[in-house]
């Protein structure tokens, strides 16, 4: 029997070099011949052409990556020179080179079967939406096999999907390497994949200990795998010690003053098999890359792993960590000292691991057509299916909470912020929090779309954010007696959603609030109005409404649902330890994020304190622009899904901030809204309604940061919740809210320009 594999085999990259060892060592050891199609298109080529990477920075006049394209090129002819010399020894390929699907087709005959994977060979961005790693050019489908390939993504782009569905049906054997993959293959295909692992875990310990070259009177080190020299001062934070020990550190973005300290190695350019050996003798392991996890795993080294924030890249260390049992082991601004320097029982880990394993290659061997059997372990099959989020993508919506039948699930606060925690005793993997997570299934997508400008009358805008559309909404509603569901403010100063069902209180639901609302409880209130026929209105944050929606499990007639324009959603302890800051200055009986008695646009909070009243104060302003620089946000905001014109609600409303540049008449400088009418039934709520002005305008009128691109995290953020940890909140208010001389300075010059 001959087996061919594609993957990224010649990458200069220590995971996909060591990976294509891995596989094509696996499937030898099964008795099987294989090699490797000698397979690089144009776009893979091109990745690491220094030559073409200048010039294309260059005529993009991209100057800073030209700069690093210039001065990395001696560094990327050493690296693959080692690379190349890697690949000649250790990965068997065929004699002929390919460089598209046509090419690749004379090879139907010559082999029993094709397999594609790992990495991230499916991810588009990487492979330059070539088929071929779907093996298009495979004639028998009984052929076509996939062994642990990876997405990268959370979701393909829209112009992929139908070439990635009629892909994906014509394998004999789906395998992917994580539960993102999973489900992009079961929403395109109907079909189950099975979760396996990466290739390197198929061979054991000593295989590799082989590859490592011998060490001997090396300092003690630690080991340090990250482009990014502020995820190593994120780690330092934890107050690690390095007294005594040398940084190694393995980057490709680095400064000249790090070739001062001479406790530092850097290097740019090693081989993979020192690459092994730098995680076999460290005395640990600090990286953000899912190969070194997993070799800091199989060598059993200590580790601690550092998020990205990028949710592709971070869901691979997240479930092989959950695999592990080993969470706890990622750097957050909760992690201590004692978190770091705890043994790891890499006992019970490889017990963990060897369950699997054993799944893995059960699975490579039945879809080789070496077994007969497929695997059908039932406590495998039941780690497959059932998958609790408790990482960074969580939006906190609470659906998962609302939903379960034994109560297992319960929220608890993480990294300043509401997360699920499940009960592990208590739970009967039900699989019910899983089918209500939005994070595992594909968003609503409108089509359609109508765009409007609406402002309501100086009487009902001057008691709202905008333009007052949300208070015509809300009064629609309930004098069809219906109820409205939306947040405001408590009388301790707390924000939360409540129904309700008169238009008295519609007027503490129509300000903005910068902080995530608490929602408990009021899903299941819904779901019972909704039952009894009531007609319902429900506005909040998109991950709120697809909560909601999520929960429900279908459509209601009877329910509207309008999802905010935002931003972000700041931390509600931040806000809490803010307002017991603002009630240090006295007797606090008023506070507005924004107060149109200021203005509309800018800094407008406001506070009456001792029944002063003030406003555009830096001390006032620190909690904004905390937010405002995603200093204090909600992690999974940085990824949102909603962040563009696929929404969620059946309407959206927002702010019309590109007012003045589409129609300055408009522009009265006391608010107007954005309305985006998603759905016919979106459409026809808001055409009710007899707004003093409404007027249509177009999507490109209606654009603005929101609604292109999710704000990304600050880097300073773990450096920032460590401080208000050990500081409290003015500390971070001073550092980093702007309330200090430099924040006063700014503030008298927005005062003097707009005089």
């Amino acid at each position: 029997m001959k087996t061919a594999i594609i993957s990224f085999h010649n990458a200069y990259n220590y995971g996909a070099a060591l990976q294509a060892y891995a596989l094509q060592k696996a499937i030898e050891n099964m008795g099987i011949d294989c090699e490797y199609i000698d397979y690089i298109n144009e776009h893979r080529r091109q990745s690491y052409d220094m030559n073409y990477l200048f010039k294309n920075a260059l005529a993009e006049r991209d100057f800073k990556f030209a700069v690093r394209a210039l001065l990395g090129t001696p560094f990327m002819k050493i690296r693959g020179k080692r690379f190349d010399r890697f690949y000649k020894k250790y990965v068997r390929t065929t004699s002929r080179s390919y460089k598209n699907s046509e090419e690749a087709q004379e090879l139907n005959h010559c082999y029993d079967k094709f397999i594609v994977g790992s990495d991230q060979v499916w991810n588009p961005e990487n492979n330059g939406a070539d088929f071929a790693y779907l093996l298009d050019f495979v004639e028998d489908n009984s052929k076509r096999v996939s062994y642990s390939p990876s997405f990268g993504l959370s979701e393909i782009p829209d112009e992929y999907i139908e070439k990635y569905r009629e892909n994906l049906l014509k394998f004999s054997f789906l395998g992917v390497r994580e539960q993102a993959g999973a489900d992009i293959v079961k929403r395109l295909t109907n079909q189950d994949a099975e979760l396996l692992l990466d290739p390197v875990f198929l061979i054991n310990k000593d295989e590799w200990l082989k590859l490592i070259p011998q060490n001997s009177g090396r300092k003690k080190y630690v080991f340090y795998y990250t482009n990014h020299n502020g995820e190593i001062r994120d780690f330092l934070s934890t107050g690690y010690s390095m007294k005594g020990l040398e940084y190694h550190i393995l980057s490709t973005k680095i400064t000249p003053f790090d070739f001062i300290n001479p406790k530092k190695k850097i290097t740019v350019a090693m081989n993979p098999e020192e690459f092994l050996g730098e995680i076999n003798s460290a005395e640990l392991v600090v990286t953000s890359s899912f190969h070194c996890l997993a070799f800091s795993l199989i060598l059993q080294k200590p580790f601690a792993v550092i998020l990205t924030g990028n949710t592709g890249k971070d869901e691979r260390l997240v479930n092989l960590l959950q695999i592990c049992g080993l969470e706890n082991r990622i750097i957050t601004p909760d992690t201590t000292l004692q978190d770091i320097t705890k043994p790891i029982n890499f006992e019970e880990v490889n017990q963990l691991l060897q369950i699997k394993i054993t799944f893995s290659k059960e699975c490579l061997a039945y879809a080789l057509g070496k077994s007969d059997h497929h695997p059908s372990d039932s406590s495998i099959r039941k780690l497959r299916n059932f998958y609790f989020c408790e990482d960074d993508r969580c939006t906190g919506c609470g659906a998962c909470v609302e939903c379960c039948p034994v109560q297992a699930i319960s929220m608890g606060n993480r990294d300043l912020f509401s997360y699920p925690l499940r009960d592990k005793e208590r739970c009967i993997e039900c699989g019910k929090c899983n089918k209500v997570c939005q994070i595992f299934n594909e968003k609503k997508t409108q089509l359609n779309q109508s765009f409007w400008a609406a402002k309501n009358s100086d009487d009902i805008r001057i008691n709202s954010s905008s333009g007052g559309v949300f208070p015509a909404l809300a009064k629609k509603i309930i004098d069809k007696g219906g109820f409205v569901a939306a947040a405001s403010m408590k009388s301790d100063f707390s924000v939360s959603h409540s129904i309700i069902s008169d238009y008295s209180g519609v007027k503490k639901m129509s300000h903005t609030f910068y902080v995530q609302s608490d929602t408990t409880g009021i899903y299941s209130q819904i779901e019972i109005l909704l039952k009894k026929n009531k007609l319902i209105l429900f506005v909040g944050t998109p991950c709120q409404v697809r909560g909601l929606q999520m929960y429900l499990g279908k459509h209601y007639s009877n329910l509207y649902t309008v999802d905010l324009v935002c931003h972000g959603i700041p931390s509600p302890e931040v806000y809490k330890s803010f307002i017991l800051f603002l009630k240090k200055k006295g007797n606090l009986s008023e506070y507005q994020f924004r107060d149109k008695s200021v203005g509309w646009r800018g800094y407008t909070e406001s506070a009456v304190i001792n029944e002063v009243k003030y406003s555009q104060n830096t001390w006032l302003c620190s909690f904004t622009n905390l937010f405002s620089h995603n200093l204090i946000n909600r992690k999974s905001c940085s990824e949102c899904a909603f962040s563009n014109f696929q929404r969620c609600g059946d309407i959206t409303i927002g702010d019309f901030w590109s007012v003045e540049r589409t129609n300055r008449l408009l522009d009265d400088g006391k608010g107007i809204s954005l309305v985006i009418c998603n759905t016919d039934k979106g459409n026809d709520l808001f055409n009710m309604i007899d707004f003093p002005i409404k007027e249509k305008i177009s999507c490109e009128d209606a654009m603005q940061n929101s609604l292109v691109r999710p704000a990304k995290s600050s880097s300073k953020r773990m450096r920032l919740v460590r401080m208000y940890r050990e500081k409290g909140y003015e500390a971070i208010a001073r550092k980093y809210g702007e309330n200090n001389t430099v924040g006063k300075c700014k503030m008298m010059l927005r005062k003097a320009l707009k005089r």
